[in-house]
């Protein structure tokens, strides 16, 4: 938990699939993604994280609750839950090729879609 939530850590890619991790668990990762900048990749394929804690973890890199949220949001890290090639939204928000200013113009637009819906 310390090493995810450092903002100093170099740890590029965490795999940890198949460990059981539950919603709760999704909590803990939401508050460490929020300061830790560096991990590029979180691999949760197997777990038992169900929508509730995916939700929670895709706050930390996708929060659209305002324009300061969107800006507090980790833009680094892809998060992967399935290994069928269908990934959650937010990694395809923080896709590794798009610049930091697309993801966060794309955040914006997915807040103002949201608020129209």
């Amino acid at each position: 938990g310390a090493l995810l939530a450092s903002p100093d850590t170099s740890l590029a890619t965490l795999r940890l699939d198949k460990n059981l991790l539950s919603d709760v668990d999704a909590v803990h990762f939401t508050a460490a993604l929020k300061s830790n900048t560096n991990l590029k990749y979180l691999y949760l394929t197997g777990n038992n994280i169900t929508d509730v804690g995916k939700e929670e973890i895709t706050t930390a890199v996708l929060d659209t609750t305002s324009l300061n949220s969107i800006a507090d949001s980790n833009h680094n890290c892809e998060i992967v839950y399935s290994t069928l090639g269908t990934p959650g939204l937010a990694s395809h928000i923080n896709e590794k090729y798009w610049s930091t200013k697309r993801k966060v113009q794309s955040k914006i637009l997915l807040a103002l879609y949201g608020m129209n819906n």
